[in-house]
Order: C-alpha cells, then sequence, then structure tokens
C-alpha cells in the first residue's frame, strides 16, 4: 500500500517506512543506494502542498493570476467594442432630457434662466391723410424703434398624466421695458398707425347685407372713427380703451371671446393664456420629445380646412426632438451665381398669368436628405417648418442655425398643400410671403409676414416707401444645439400686418385688400447663466471626451493584459520544458537514479 507525499514528510520522509510491507522482508542482494535525491525531492512535494496564504497553494496563486487577469483582458476588450459601438453619452444625455418632477432641467423648462430680450418697432404713417385724399401715391412710413423688452416666458398650472409621459402647462409672459437699451425712443412717443379696431370691424362686416354696412359706417361717423389715429406708443402695444372694440365685443359674435378688454398689439401675448398645452415628456418615447399632443384638449386645430394644416404637432418651442438632430444635412453655401440663378427661376415667367406650376420650386418636404424640424407657433396658429441652412456658434457652442423653409408662407398657387390654410377659390388670400391668420384672430383681417416683407412677393413693397428688406436685419433665424436639442441663438422675427377690405365708405381711399405693415417684433436669448453654461459643457464637451478616453483606455489595458498573460504562460512553459530537459538529462546518465525512480513509481 503506497503512502502519499505528506504521510512520507510527515514520517521524516523515510524510505524504509515507505517500503515498509507486512510481509517479511528479505535481504536484497543489490548493492546500497543513495536516496538523498529522492528526499531533496519529497520536500519539495512537501513545500508545494504546505506553501499556503489564505489558504490557496503558492502555484495555484499563480494560476488563479493569470486567470484573473486573462479575463479582466476580456471584460476590457468587450467593454471596448461596446463603447465603440454604442454612444452611451448620448444614451444618457437622452435620460437626463426626461422632462420629470423634481429634477434640474424641470426647473430650467418651468422657468427659463435664461435672458430674452423682446424688441418692437413699430411704423409711423406720415402722410396718412395726403394719401386718403388722393395727393400722394405712396404710404410713406419711419421705422420708429427698437423698444427693447426683457421678456420673460413661464410654465404654470403645471399637470403631468398617470404615466408620466404627457405635461400640461399654461403660459405666464412678462415683460420689463428697458430704457437703456430703447435708445433714442420711449413708450410715451406718439405715432400715427392704423386703425385696427376699424380695420377688424370692417372685415366682418365685409361680406354682410349692405344695409349692414351702411348701419356699421353710420354709427363710425357718429363716433368719429378714422382710419389712421395718433396715439401714445405704449398704449399702442399694450393696450387703450377704445370705444369700437368695446362696442365690436358687444356685437360681433366673433369678438365676444377676446380674451383681453383694452385693445393692445401685445395685450393678447402678455399674462397667463387661456391656450392648455400638452406636450411628450420622452419618458417613453424620446423621438416625441417636447412634442405637443394636444392643444386645448384637442390634438388638432379647429381653424382650417383639411387635417394636416391642423396639425398641432409640432414642438412647443422650448427643445426640440433630440433623435431627429443627428441626420442633419447642412447644404453647401450658395454662390452668388446660384443666388441670381434661384431669383430669376422665382420671378413670374412670361405667358403663364404669372402662375407658377408645383413643379417650379423644389420644397423641402420632398426631399429626404433635409431635416425639417416643426415649430408650432402660438400666434401663427400653426406648425412652423424649419430646415437648417449652416454650422454657427452660439454663445461658444457649435450649433446648427435653422431658417423658415422656403415654402413656409407660399399661397396655394405655389405650393397646392397650403390650399387648407387659404382657398383663392372661396376667400380672399394674400400673395405668397404673407400668411392670412383671420380665422384665428377672431376674424380680424391679421396677416404675418417677415419684417419689410422680407422673401415676400415684390408687389407688396409697390404701395410704401420706406420698406427695405434687407436678410441680415430681417430673416427668422434659430440656433439649435445639435447635441441637446435646445434652441440658444439666433433671432426670431415677424411681422404684423393688416388686410384693408373695403365696404364702408371710410376705407374709400385705399387700394382693394392693400396689405399694411404695422410692427414687427424680434426675439433674442441675450445670455445664458453659469449653471446652463457648465451643463451644456457637460453633454457636448465632457461626456464625449471621457467616452473617446474611456475606449483608448479599455482596449490599451485589455491589450496589455493579454500581451502579460501570454507572456507569463510562455516563461512558465520555457520553465517547465527546461526542467523536464534537465531531469531527462540526469536520468539518462544515472542508472541508479533511473531504479529509484522506477521504485517510487511502483509504490505510487
Amino acid at each position: 500500500m503506497s503512502a502519499e507525499p505528506r504521510d512520507l514528510c510527515q514520517e521524516g520522509g523515510s524510505l524504509e517506512m515507505a517500503r515498509k510491507s507486512p510481509a517479511k522482508q528479505r535481504a536484497s542482494p543489490r548493492r546500497h543506494l543513495d536516496y538523498s535525491p529522492v528526499k531533496s525531492t519529497l520536500k519539495e512535494a512537501c513545500s508545494y502542498w504546505t506553501c499556503r496564504k489564505d489558504g490557496v497553494p503558492c502555484k495555484d496563486k499563480q494560476k488563479i493570476g493569470v486567470l484573473v487577469m486573462l479575463c479582466t483582458s476580456c471584460i476590457a476588450f468587450v467593454g471596448a467594442v461596446l463603447l465603440w459601438t454604442t454612444d452611451i453619452a448620448h444614451n444618457l444625455t437622452l435620460s437626463a432630457l426626461v422632462i420629470k418632477n423634481d429634477t434640474q432641467l424641470y426647473d430650467w423648462w418651468k422657468d427659463p434662466p435664461v435672458e430674452t430680450t423682446y424688441t418692437l418697432r413699430v411704423f409711423n404713417y406720415t402722410n396718412s391723410d395726403a394719401y386718403l385724399n388722393g395727393k400722394d401715391k405712396k404710404l410713406k412710413l419711419v421705422e420708429i424703434g427698437p423698444y427693447v423688452y426683457r421678456s420673460r416666458r413661464t410654465k404654470v398650472y403645471v399637470e403631468f398624466d398617470e404615466d408620466g409621459e404627457i405635461v400640461t402647462f399654461q403660459d405666464n409672459r412678462t415683460y420689463e421695458f428697458l430704457p437703456d437699451q430703447s435708445i433714442g425712443v420711449s413708450e410715451d412717443d406718439q405715432v400715427i398707425v392704423p386703425n385696427l379696431p376699424l380695420l377688424g370691424s370692417a372685415s366682418v362686416m365685409h361680406d354682410s347685407h349692405y344695409i349692414v354696412r351702411m348701419g356699421l359706417a353710420t354709427i363710425l361717423k357718429t363716433m368719429k372713427v378714422e382710419p389712421f389715429m395718433k396715439m401714445r406708443v405704449g398704449d399702442f402695444f399694450w393696450g387703450y380703451d377704445d370705444p369700437l372694440f368695446n362696442l365690436a365685443r358687444n356685437v360681433v359674435p366673433s369678438f365676444s371671446d377676446v380674451p383681453f378688454e383694452d385693445f393692445g398689439l401685445m395685450a393678447a401675448i402678455s399674462g397667463v393664456s387661456r391656450d392648455r398645452v400638452s406636450i411628450h415628456t420622452g419618458l417613453k418615447d424620446k423621438k416625441k420629445l417636447g412634442v405637443i399632443s394636444k392643444f386645448n384638449g384637442e390634438n388638432s386645430l379647429p381653424y382650417w380646412n383639411g387635417y394636416e394644416c391642423n396639425r398641432v404637432d409640432g414642438s412647443e418651442g422650448s427643445i426640440f426632438p433630440l433623435l431627429a438632430l443627428p441626420k442633419i444635412k447642412i447644404p453647401p453655401p450658395t454662390t452668388k451665381a446660384e443666388a441670381i440663378q434661384e431669383e430669376n427661376i422665382t420671378e413670374k415667367p412670361e405667358g403663364n398669368n404669372g402662375h407658377h406650376n408645383d413643379t417650379d420650386r423644389s420644397h423641402p418636404e420632398e426631399k429626404s436628405d433635409q431635416l425639417r424640424l416643426t415649430l408650432f407657433n402660438y400666434e401663427l396658429c400653426r406648425r412652423f417648418p424649419i430646415v437648417p441652412s449652416e454650422e454657427v456658434e452660439a454663445f461658444g457652442f457649435p450649433a446648427i442655425r435653422f431658417r423658415p423653409a422656403e415654402d413656409v408662407f407660399d399661397d396655394a398657387v405655389k405650393n397646392p398643400r397650403h390650399k387648407c390654410f387659404c382657398d383663392p377659390e372661396q376667400s380672399t388670400c394674400p400673395p405668397s410671403g404673407v400668411f392670412n391668420e383671420t380665422p384665428c384672430a377672431y376674424g380680424a383681417p391679421i396677416m404675418l409676414s417677415f419684417p419689410h416683407f422680407y422673401s415676400a412677393e415684390k408687389s407688396l413693397l409697390e404701395s410704401f416707401e420706406g420698406l427695405n428688406p434687407v436678410k441680415e436685419l430681417h430673416e427668422f433665424s434659430m440656433d439649435i444645439l445639435p447635441g441637446l436639442g435646445l434652441p440658444l441663438g439666433g433671432k426670431t422675427r415677424l411681422q404684423l400686418n393688416a388686410m384693408v377690405r373695403k365696404g364702408i365708405w371710410q376705407l374709400n381711399g385705399f387700394p382693394k385688400n392693400l396689405i399694411i405693415p404695422i410692427s414687427w417684433f424680434e426675439m433674442e436669448v441675450k445670455d445664458l447663466p453659469e449653471d446652463i453654461r457648465s451643463a451644456i459643457r457637460m453633454v457636448t464637451h465632457t461626456l464625449p471626451q471621457a467616452q473617446q478616453a474611456t475606449r483608448w483606455l479599455l482596449l490599451g489595458l485589455s491589450f496589455v493584459l493579454m500581451v502579460a498573460v501570454i507572456a507569463l504562460i510562455t516563461k512558465r512553459a520555457r520553465a517547465e520544458c527546461k526542467e523536464n530537459r534537465s531531469k531527462k538529462m540526469v536520468l539518462s546518465t544515472d542508472p541508479g537514479k533511473q531504479e529509484e525512480m522506477a521504485f517510487l513509481d511502483r509504490n505510487s
């Protein structure tokens, strides 16, 4: 019966005890052998089994170390592959941008800490009497301004649905006049402006019976209402007591629902809005982050003649769907020759009665390689498409500048898709470049355009002196951060106009359906607080750089550990090979050692 190496060590490593047998031992006729090498081998075996630390043999620890290094290398390599094939920083940003209560983003969304200015300019009609009397053929306009206000837009009466996917709110807008930035003007300035309550009443009664219109004309004469009036700028902006407006609210059905008592240009967009807006928070569907789901409890508007025009599923303006932005393709800059060619194409061709076919101009909606974001504009009562135009810098951050689509204010002749906004066969529609807002303006003939009729048909300028559209001064633009979907820079510019719809003798001095400019505004973000800048830097710079550094770090760690594992395995294999060769050489030259090893093999 053989003994284990540990037993041999415990018994002193005696060869005689290892060879002990119950049978009677006979004297061996062979010569006496030197067993000291065998004893040495047994001691080495004992040291292998007794060299322990924390219960693990020394040689096993080497094996475990190699195994740990190999596993760590594989894990690091898998992590590097995941970081290279996925955008973890982008996914973390998506999760952080979800609008939910008790978060920093929610506080910023509800009460934006950014400094925003709202600049107003009004057109002063300097020759109104001479024009109405027929002495002057054109109305002379003088732009007065800028009247700069600090604008603050907060969200009140905020409610989340049970799932947290929809949040509903109302806007609360306040304005503070900034005299130091309103250079050369004050709210006490006197201007001559069109009488908007008169134009509104005449428009509402335009299709009424002749007797009704004559009755209105008699009332206006009795009240001494004129087409133009001189008044204080501050009153014109924020409201004044107008007898005709008060009468219209009590008599005209469409005016009875007007939410303000004193008539003013800004009265409808100051204070708490009556409109309840519901948007997606991005909790379940990141593609709909910030997109309106319902407006006043409905998923469409009641103003236009078609579903497409009544859609409300656009951004409410504070944030845009983040997933859409990486698809943006910036169109190449337009050369001067291309600009001239495009201008020639958009002019009225001869022999076609000034009408364009739908194929005369390509529309961005039809281009699959160009992204179109959609902004739902409360003042326009419609979705407002914007397309990327160039890469810019906004407050030190790389951004993409969006501009309105070329066809945004096209009439139904140039763009048949806009027929649901205004059908020329059923109503009086303005030319391209002007949008008829009458259905959502309580029946008033309000028309919106870009300032000075920029990018509109040139015929709109023929009746005026003092209008000079310039791209740098009157263009609408919005700068959006591609990594966050947040609008930072740019200038939102729109102009308020009114259409003169003749039907009473007080308006006989105007051409039929003349569109007269009233005022235009410019909204701009002036500054960002440092905490928002830090958050933007974290998302746009720190996280991507950390992700890139981690990719290379894990890849390098995996390579180094794998090299170390290969080196250790190779070194150990060479050592064992060398040891085996040495033993074989010893055994081959010493017959006695061969006999001893054979004896140990028989008893093992």
